[in-house]
């Protein structure tokens, strides 16, 4: 017996639904999917990383935490960014309109999607200058920063600092990651299931 279509929404269904949960959702191709509570170690980056960004920016910007991101030309997907800066006022909308930068702090059950996915659709914001991919289960930072039509990459790894000149923040990977990783803790990402 075939299976019957499953349903695709829109983004402005998308918007509208709520199913009385604090469940958070994403929507990837018009079909909504929920997303897994996240972990103390990506709560405390996620924070950790909140706290830096906030005091380096001048007056005007926000950080704003589990922001929603309309990738420009799809309106059949919604994602939620751990972090994004904005200068560009708030507006009450359930998105932001112009980051001006996106964090993603990886867990291992979605670090394929993040980069696959969020990643590239992330590129085409014309607003976006910096994103920052962070990983959960070892001391890494990438940095992709617009320069011209295209993207420079930075990988920073185990130890340095990375700094994010457009809001004169620096970010020392051993501050950072203090006391949140252990060797037991830590797995590859994208080895975990769903």
């Amino acid at each position: 017996m075939a299976e019957p279509a499953r349903r695709l929404w829109s983004l402005e269904e998308f918007l509208a639904f709520d199913d009385g949960m604090d469940t958070r959702y994403e929507l990837f191709d018009g079909q909504i999917l929920a997303m897994a509570p996240a972990s103390d170690v990506h709560g405390a980056l996620v924070m950790r990383l909140a706290r830096r960004i906030g005091n380096a920016l001048r007056p005007g910007c926000e950080v704003i935490g589990e922001a929603g991101i309309v990738p420009p030309e799809r309106v059949d997907s919604y994602y939620l960014a751990d972090l994004v800066v904005t200068c560009a006022g708030l507006t009450g909308q359930q998105f932001v309109a112009e980051p001006i930068l996106i964090v993603e702090v990886l867990s291992p059950s979605t670090a394929a999607t993040d980069r696959e996915r969020k990643l590239p659709d992330y590129r085409t914001i014309p607003s976006l200058e910096d994103i920052l991919v962070v990983s959960s289960t070892e001391p890494r930072i990438e940095h992709y920063r617009r320069e011209g039509d295209g993207w420079k990459i930075r990988d920073l790894r185990g130890q340095g600092t990375l700094r994010v000149p457009a809001f004169e923040v620096a970010i020392d990977l051993a501050e950072l990651y203090a006391g949140v990783l252990t060797p037991a803790g830590a797995q590859a990402e994208g080895s975990a299931g769903p």
